[in-house]
C-alpha cells in the first residue's frame, strides 16, 4: 500500500521578508503624508481616521474571505458587512481625500500611499494566514 506525501509549501524567506518591509513602508509613507501634508488640524485627523479604517476593514475582509474559502463559515449579515465596510472605507476615504484643500500632487501622494498601504496590508494578511495553515499542517 502507498503512503499518500503531504508537501507543505512555505514561503520563502525573501518573500517573508519582503512582505513585511512593503507593510512597514507603507505604513511609514502613510504616516509620512498625514503629517506633512498642509492643511488644518481636522484635515490631518480625517486623513488618520479614514487609513485606520482602510487598514482594519482589509484585515477584516482577508480573514473573512480565507475563513470562508472552501465553506461558508459566517453568516450573510456578517459578510454583507464586512464587504460594506471596506468598500466604503475605500471609497468614502479615496473621495475625502480628492476634496481635501491640497495641492493635485498631495492628493495623488495620498491616495497612491493609501493604495500602497491597502495592497501591502492584503499581501500581509495572506502570508500570516499561509503561515498559520502550514503550521498547522505540520502538526498533524
Amino acid at each position: 500500500m502507498s503512503e499518500t506525501k503531504i508537501i507543505i509549501k512555505r514561503d520563502t524567506n525573501a518573500w517573508v521578508w519582503q512582505t513585511r518591509i512593503s507593510f512597514v513602508l507603507s505604513v511609514f509613507l502613510m504616516a509620512f503624508a498625514v503629517l506633512n501634508v498642509s492643511g488644518e488640524i481636522l484635515q490631518k485627523l480625517f486623513s488618520l481616521m479614514g487609513i485606520l479604517f482602510v487598514l482594519f476593514s482589509t484585515f477584516s475582509l482577508s480573514k473573512m474571505l480565507r475563513d470562508n474559502q472552501y465553506e461558508r463559515q459566517d453568516t450573510a449579515q456578517w459578510i454583507f458587512t464586512v464587504w460594506s465596510a471596506f468598500i466604503s472605507s475605500v471609497v468614502l476615504t479615496g473621495y475625502g481625500f480628492s476634496q481635501m484643500n491640497l495641492v493635485d500632487w498631495q492628493k495623488w501622494f495620498m491616495i497612491a500611499a493609501s493604495l500602497f498601504l491597502l495592497s501591502s496590508s492584503f499581501t500581509l494578511a495572506k502570508m500570516i494566514r499561509d503561515k498559520q495553515d502550514a503550521d498547522l499542517m505540520s502538526k498533524e
